[in-house]
């Protein structure tokens, strides 16, 4: 066996290692999340057993269980495998601009996409996948939706996806990183429709972390995709429903729904703009996406298997496929 070859098998176990590592946190983090979800439920259902439970519970036990219990356990396994962050840049303020508005395309893509394959599912099967998220979201609670939803959710979520996920792996290959950050970065969420565009959205977020190792501009563009989809989208939701139809020939019963259908309207304006805005920007800057090659990338016909078939991988992803089926028995 000549040095390189050897090299090259040292550095292949070493990335798997580093691999089954992340997995192994993550299966832990959400295996843990599940046994939090099924006690919460049982020490809920004893102490309201009609099922009026107040939202502010419901949206307590949703997520700090999870930042304050489940994410620490997990880190802790993250934390035994060596790092090696990416060399920090500055974003200009226009790529930054450019990035938010391809953030919203990629969110507005996926929805539709996640929504589509739901939707032949249903048609084919019955089933339908909830997803928890929107359920929390649509209630009036607007201090709770920006401080979980807004702040605190990109926060642990960029530094578990994006720092720690590509600290460990992109010594080994910034592509297969990143796409295998953003993947779990969607079977992480639990449910169908999200895993599609909160996928999508991890690429874009997982390849600006690889390029400038500056978490503040994921976490940035994270709160913004957030704020607009678990905040404003659902406000804007809710103060539509306050009409049912409306006769067009009743001249009364429109002129008082133009207060609350204008803002409506107005909003949905402007995000398709948006979207519009970032389809273009996207188309543009596709061709500049660019991997720069390390010595210890991976051979391509060895990163499927080191990436993917190792213990922590797979656990991870039968977890996550667990809280999938959870998700349609909902």
């Amino acid at each position: 066996m000549n040095h390189s070859s050897y090299e090259t098998n040292e550095d292949l176990k070493q990335a798997k290692r580093q691999y089954t590592i992340v997995g192994l946190g993550l299966f832990v983090i959400v295996l843990t999340m599940l046994l939090l979800q099924f006690l919460e439920t049982f020490i809920v259902l004893r102490i309201y057993p009609q099922g009026n439970v107040p939202f502010w519970l419901i949206w307590l036990l949703s997520f700090l269980p999870i930042y304050l219990v489940a994410v620490p356990i997990g880190l802790v396994i993250l934390r035994k495998a060596p790092v090696c962050p990416p060399e920090q840049h500055d974003l200009k303020p226009g790529r930054v601009v450019a990035a938010a508005f391809i953030a919203i395309f990629m969110i507005y893509a996926g929805n539709i996409l996640g929504n589509f394959v739901q939707a032949l599912l249903q048609t084919a099967t019955g089933l339908q996948s909830l997803n928890a998220v929107e359920e929390l979201a649509m209630d009036d609670s607007l201090f709770f939706s920006i401080l979980f939803m807004g702040i605190l959710a990109p926060i642990v979520e960029e530094y578990i996806f994006r720092k720690q996920f590509i600290d460990h792996t992109g010594m080994y290959g910034g592509k297969a990183a990143v796409i295998a950050s953003a993947v779990s970065f969607g079977l992480f969420h639990g449910n169908l429709p999200q895993f599609f565009y909160t996928s999508i959205l991890g690429l874009l977020l997982g390849y600006i972390y690889l390029k400038t190792g500056k978490l503040r501009y994921t976490i940035g563009l994270h709160v913004m995709v957030n704020l607009i989809g678990g905040v404003l989208m659902p406000m804007v939701s809710r103060r539509s429903m306050q009409f049912g139809p409306i006769d067009l020939t009743d001249a009364a019963a429109v002129q008082a729904a133009v207060p609350y259908l204008l803002p409506v309207l107005l909003f949905s304006f402007v995000l398709i703009v948006f979207v519009i805005i970032g389809l273009v920007l996207f188309c543009i800057n596709i061709r500049k996406v660019h991997f720069c090659a390390s010595e210890h990338d991976m051979p391509k016909g060895r990163v499927f298997q080191t990436v993917c078939l190792n213990v922590g991988a797979i656990l991870f992803v039968v977890i996550s496929l667990v809280t999938f089926v959870i998700s349609f028995m909902s």
